[in-house]
């Protein structure tokens, strides 16, 4: 599952129906690298409607707790709401990922 994920998304399985996910600081190094975070978890979260028990329940995100901190972790937030929204693509998107 780890070669799934790029620097700045770490999978933390913690059992069936508990897994969660690492954001680390690596995921705001740029516009591009922020989006394709957003993409892959979006995918952690909503593929097979919540059913696998290697989906995302929680993502915790390093962000920082200033207001600089605080704003890239709702600009990531709102990526990922809008990725989630597109159920069709991130499956494509899931299967087109190396094993």
């Amino acid at each position: 599952m780890t070669a799934l994920h790029p620097a700045g998304l770490e999978l933390i399985a913690l059992d069936p129906k508990r897994s969660a996910t690492i954001i680390g600081p690596e995921a705001f190094a740029d516009d591009a690298t922020t989006r394709e975070v957003a993409k892959r978890a979006a995918t952690d979260v909503g593929v097979a409607n919540q059913e696998g028990c290697t989906n995302a329940r929680v993502i915790y995100v390093l962000s920082g707790t200033d207001a600089e901190g605080i704003g890239r972790a709702n600009r990531l937030g709102e990526l990922i709401y809008e990725r989630a929204g597109q159920p069709a693509e991130l499956h494509e998107y899931r299967a087109a990922l190396p094993e």
